[in-house]
């Protein structure tokens, strides 16, 4: 089972309550927080792929723990998909969290966590695989953020540029297209709206 606490830098709070060491995750990282490899994100991401997953806003990502990232009503959003592949709920009792979002891990909490020193989340120039690619609500006339886990990344162009290739992500297309919300995709969505990439700080190479 995955329950991870994020320390933050000058403070001793948790972004989760509790940390099963069970999980084989080394403790290690800024604030003693236990890492997670590329490898592993990766492969749990890609273990909820044809579930039968049903889209619905806000549900979903409270249990990390547990074998499916849906709720009790079978259904999940983005955020909450998110949140339960890297390991933490989607609910947090972090100050940073509560201040900005109520407790809500959101797409446009993380948009101002990954501007905040005080986050979590650290922006990056380029993608990686294993990165968060992101946009919040307005973004390219978007009425809500979207969030997903970049899993390809294309070799680097004359001038060293890469771009993202491929991404899992819930999303309602999907859902109303195949029957299941999660799905690993192409990233247009994601550049259309002009989406920036992030970096878990608990997030190795690996």
């Amino acid at each position: 089972p995955l329950g991870r606490s994020l320390g933050r830098s000058g403070s001793t709070s948790t972004f989760m309550e509790g940390r099963h060491r069970s999980s084989g995750l080394i403790l290690a990282g800024r604030g003693g927080t236990p890492t997670m490899k590329v490898s592993e994100l990766v492969t749990r991401a890609r273990s909820a792929l044809g579930k039968g997953i049903k889209y619905r806003m806000g549900s979903g990502g409270m249990d990390p723990s547990g074998t499916t990232p849906a709720g009790l009503d079978g259904a999940l959003d983005c955020s909450g998909f998110s949140a339960w592949a890297l390991g933490f709920s989607r609910q947090s009792k972090d100050p940073f969290y509560l201040k900005v979002a109520g407790s809500w891990v959101n797409t446009d909490a993380m948009v101002l966590d990954a501007k905040d020193p005080r986050g979590f989340l650290a922006r990056i120039p380029q993608p990686k695989v294993g990165c968060l690619i992101l946009y919040g609500k307005g973004w390219g006339g978007h009425k809500v953020g979207h969030v997903g886990i970049v899993t390809k990344v294309s070799d680097p162009d004359p001038e060293g540029t890469r771009l993202p290739l491929r991404v899992v992500h819930c999303n309602s297309k999907s859902y109303r297209e195949t029957g299941d919300a999660i799905a690993e995709t192409g990233p247009e969505v994601f550049l259309k709206a002009g989406a920036i990439y992030v970096w878990p700080d608990f997030l190795v190479e690996g």
